[in-house]
């Protein structure tokens, strides 16, 4: 009984934690050597060959996102071009009735894109086979590379490199892309759908994002973390969670997985969001005011950055079941979702097999690396020494968790805004300094009140005590009764998720019934959702006020996006 009422996600048994003596270091089945690493409490057994050093995982940091980066640099030189020559007869323009597809908005690059696809498509031959699908797919990363490269129709470079781009998700899948398994993937996340937002809130977001140099990210687009108001930090979450319904939701009347199909809704949105990420990198590296620091920080929204936040999204979400559960779900469920994130992780521009010459090329010709010698990270598959999918990426997350998480003042303002949400205001017009002070203050009136002190308690549950203080958390004390009263709140939602969780693991009834409560739950949210966002999409377009798709990061300035003065 006391077994069942035990809630330490720290002393929760992992289904893909190598089980070894305990040693510091012993020998595996393989003859590798096994060192046993505790970090925050919680004891990794890290395995040469399975785990990553920190001097593997720093090269990826150098690597942002190539096929876009790529375009956006085009789209820059081009406009360049056109201003040099003051040549107001040329425009960017599919034609004149359309959006300008390389102006720079948010929302305009992935539509762009799609209508140079239109209008080249029929003048590029067909083609047939496999071996002839993969040498054209070749060809069209070669000119990602490659800009100058002669193109078989008449376009520009940037009209070929965006071509090249759409095609590329449009008409070709990696032959890994198996969309019943993708459906299985979303039936998953469905299924468990209460827990895995539990788990997606206190087990990802909150000690993800305070991670140091993912935070100095967010600290420039002001998302998630201070000076952002309660309500933009709510916007954004609702943000996320709508991307994520969407992925989620498909078309009842047609194929299975419909909407991440290409040209489907969430794959659309998947590309709008990657859009969004590369002209953030392009923003921070452009803005002289911001003088980012490439060798401490890496590239922003690099390479290790997306993976983590792809693990956070999938590895971290199985291992929340397992903690509320008790027990894991089986590993076909937890392959099956891995497979849906490996694909989602793909659109947004996570380099896999298929990308490798893109890394090696990047990175050779910047830090002297030997090609062949940088391989993809390969998140939610097979590790490259043909690992289980599930053991790759559990080493691959822990690897990266100890690379990066090494929590720091940043770190503590970004956990106690995530978690004061909604009880700390703000002057949207209080300079840096001042908005530090200003939020200090209203956390610590805050801080006492049941639902910070629930988030609180309940995020300690999830991420263990010794992260918990590293990140200044407020913990429970025997002389608070607001405190001990929390405590005994998030045991009881606990114990009910526990129940509700098992039955849905044991029960095939049950399972049914509540996977149809869970599909309407999020087919609502999304309603929701779509109606919020379009209202604040309608206010920004009234204020004449450039936005992203889903208003991820502060409307950007004219600076931002229009890169006339490049």
């Amino acid at each position: 009984m006391i077994g069942f009422l035990s809630f330490d996600y720290t002393t929760t048994s992992r289904s893909s934690s190598f089980s070894f003596d305990n040693h510091h270091d012993v020998d595996s089945p393989k003859g590798k050597v096994v060192k046993q690493i505790k970090q925050f409490g919680v004891e990794v057994n890290w395995v040469k060959g399975k785990h990553y050093e920190i001097n593997d995982l720093e090269p990826y940091r150098l690597v942002g996102d190539v096929e876009l980066d790529q375009i956006l640099e085009l789209n820059s030189l081009w406009r360049q071009k056109k201003n040099d020559d003051k040549n107001e007869n040329v425009t960017l323009r599919v034609n004149e009735d359309e959006d300008d597809e390389v102006s720079g908005n948010f929302s305009n690059t992935i539509e762009a894109c799609a209508k140079i696809y239109q209008k080249y498509k029929h003048k590029h031959n067909s083609l047939n086979g496999s071996n002839e699908i993969n040498n054209r797919l070749n060809v069209h990363l070669n000119k990602m590379v490659s800009p100058s490269s002669a193109s078989t129709c008449t376009m520009q470079p940037h009209e070929n490199a965006m071509f090249a781009f759409y095609q590329k998700y449009h008409d070709f899948l990696p032959s890994w892309v198996d969309f019943e398994q993708i459906k299985r993937g979303v039936d998953v996340f469905i299924t468990f759908a209460p827990v895995a937002g539990q788990s997606l809130y206190y087990l990802s977001l909150v000690p993800g994002f305070s991670i140091p140099k993912i935070a100095k990210v967010l600290e420039q687009t002001r998302y998630l973390v201070p000076p952002s108001t309660s309500e933009q930090v709510l916007d954004r979450l609702m943000d996320t969670g709508g991307f994520v319904s969407n992925i989620m939701l498909h078309d009842e009347n047609g194929l299975i997985a419909n909407s991440l199909r290409p040209g489907g809704k969430a794959w659309t949105m998947a590309l709008q969001v990657r859009t969004l990420h590369a002209k953030v990198r392009r923003s921070i590296l452009r803005n002289k005011r911001i003088q980012w620091d490439i060798q401490e920080f890496g590239i922003p929204i690099n390479q290790e950055d997306m993976v983590a936040t792809l693990l956070a999204f999938s590895v971290n979400v199985l291992s929340g079941i397992e903690f509320v559960a008790g027990v894991p779900i089986s590993i076909q469920e937890q392959k099956d979702y891995l497979a849906l994130w490996r694909y989602i992780g793909w659109l947004l521009g996570i380099e896999t097999e298929q990308e490798n010459n893109h890394t090696r090329t990047i990175q050779s010709s910047k830090k002297g690396i030997r090609e062949n010698e940088l391989m993809s990270l390969n998140p939610c598959a097979k590790g490259e020494n043909g690992d289980d999918v599930i053991i790759h990426s559990h080493a691959l997350l822990e690897s990266i968790i100890l690379h990066l998480m090494h929590p720091n003042e940043s770190s503590k303002r970004a956990a106690r805004h995530l978690l004061s949400i909604g009880r700390v205001g703000g002057n949207d017009t209080l300079s840096s300094d001042h908005h530090d002070q200003h939020i200090k203050k209203k956390v610590n009136q805050s801080n006492n009140t049941i639902a910070v002190l629930y988030r609180s308690i309940m995020c300690r549950r999830f991420i263990g005590d010794e992260l918990a203080d590293a990140l200044d958390i407020p913990r429970r004390t025997n002389f608070s009764i607001k405190a001990n009263f929390a405590f005994l709140l998030t045991t009881i939602v606990l114990m009910v998720l526990r129940v509700y969780t098992l039955l849905t693991i044991k029960s095939c009834w049950f399972r049914k019934r509540v996977y149809k409560k869970h599909l309407h739950m999020i087919r609502n949210f999304d309603k929701v959702w779509s109606f919020r966002h379009m209202e604040r999409m309608d206010k920004a377009a009234k204020k004449n006020q450039k936005s992203c798709p889903f208003a991820l990061i502060k409307p950007p300035t004219h600076e931002d996006v229009h890169y006339k003065n490049d």
